[in-house]
């Protein structure tokens, strides 16, 4: 993902450039008719395919449970999306907020969580796909976009072949091919999870201001944490709680749960004006009584960044959207606690109730925040500080770790610009 300009970034930068300019210019395009759109339907009838009938025999013997793996190595994720692609014989739903490298880039370490389904969840993720595709916000791009050059189209041919032949495309393939994950895959030896597992989503209509406050993600997940829990442990890229977020955070530390959050810190993030709402609001989770733990830079190569501005990449960033609640079940979807979760993106996830995978998720965690994470603290004196451990040493830092007087001034400027409900 080197040189990539980060699509939150622009978009953030685009609508204040829109904001300020609304009252200078006249108006704005009108979208397309959605009359006589394409439809979408999701086929259950699946069981005479190739996937269906290794799985099916797996899913009968597992009555109204859900089997899952997790993939927290970019390489299985991108195995099991290829892999699966490659055996579909009707269709293929997609549903992405964008395509990129899927962690193939050389130098970049990604830290991220996707899980493989197999059971009653997928029929629910093709009905939510159909209602997507079915909403008010749902345009085909021929719609929208002119018709492709067909040299354009050449040239992306030319180009795909250019970097198949590339060796460390080569290698990555390679490497793609001699891991456990895909053997196991091919050979139908996978262990799954079988457990109770559920999708939660925005209503598509939150887009267009049209859903309901109950059809909204975020009630969903206070609800999955519930009322009797005793620890939850999270990892949010994108820490900027809203007032409602902060609210229910503190309510749940007032109940007497402890709250242990994994976030990116201004060496790792990947969207650094994300960061400057992050920073302002540090203080009062501390003292509301969150435990905070921000991911260090996990590169080889331990530099600071130079070529990462407020548009660029990290060389290592946590991109994993879950928590685990007492070692019983977990959250691992897209949501993030912040504005653009909360009020402009459609979020969703799944609900998985199982102790293996929490337990799994909790005892990883709890070693990222010892070996990979700096822990954020307040002195006495009610300034912030941060502790790494070194080997077996604790280290003291009194500013943002691996940072510069430049890159935290900058960070403050940043949080200065009007627009946190874009963040």
């Amino acid at each position: 993902m080197r040189g990539a300009t980060n699509v939150r970034t622009v978009v953030a930068l685009f609508m204040l450039a829109l904001c300020l300019g609304a009252g200078l210019i006249g108006g704005c395009s009108t979208l397309p008719s959605l009359e006589n759109r394409r439809t979408s339907t999701a086929l259950f009838d699946t069981g005479d395919t190739r996937l269906g009938r290794a799985i099916s025999p797996m899913v009968d013997a597992h009555p109204g449970i859900s089997g899952i793996y997790p993939l927290p190595d970019a390489r299985d994720a991108f195995a099991a999306r290829a892999l699966l692609a490659q055996s579909a014989e009707r269709t293929l739903d997609v549903q992405y907020y964008i395509w990129h490298d899927f962690g193939a880039t050389d130098g970049v370490v990604f830290v991220d969580l996707d899980v493989m389904a197999v059971g009653p969840v997928v029929a629910e993720v093709s009905k939510q796909f159909d209602r997507y595709w079915a909403s008010g916000s749902s345009y085909p791009v021929e719609r929208l976009l002119p018709a492709v050059d067909p040299a354009a189209i050449a040239e992306i041919a030319s180009s795909a072949l250019r970097i198949e032949r590339d060796p460390a495309a080569v290698a990555y393939m390679n490497a793609l091919r001699n891991l456990d994950f895909v053997h196991e895959m091919d050979q139908g030896s996978l262990v799954l999870d079988w457990s109770a597992t559920r999708m939660i989503s925005d209503d598509p209509g939150k887009g267009l201001g049209l859903a309901a406050p109950e059809t909204l993600l975020f009630p969903k997940l206070r609800e999955i944490i519930g009322e009797s829990a005793a620890e939850v442990y999270m990892e949010s890229p994108y820490l900027v709680p809203t007032a409602a977020e902060f609210d229910e955070f503190a309510a749940i530390v007032d109940r007497g749960v402890k709250i242990k959050v994994l976030t990116n810190s201004l060496q790792s993030t990947d969207v650094p004006i994300v960061h400057a709402g992050y920073a302002k609001r540090r203080k009062p989770l501390l003292e509301a009584g969150v435990a905070l733990y921000e991911l260090r830079r996990l590169s080889p190569d331990t530099a600071p960044r130079t070529g990462a501005g407020p548009l660029g990449s990290s060389g290592s960033s946590l991109h994993a959207k879950a928590f685990s609640v007492d070692n019983s079940r977990v959250f691992i979807g897209s949501f993030n606690f912040d504005p653009r979760s909360s009020t402009l993106n459609t979020e969703m996830g799944f609900v998985i109730d199982s102790p293996a995978l929490a337990n799994r998720m909790e005892v990883a965690l709890s070693r990222r925040f010892l070996a990979s994470a700096y822990e954020v603290r307040l002195s006495d004196a009610g300034k912030l500080y941060w502790i790494e451990r070194r080997d077996a040493e604790w280290v003291r830092h009194d500013t943002e770790p691996g940072t510069s007087f430049w890159r935290r001034l900058e960070i403050w400027l940043m949080s200065m610009l009007p627009i946190e409900w874009l963040l």
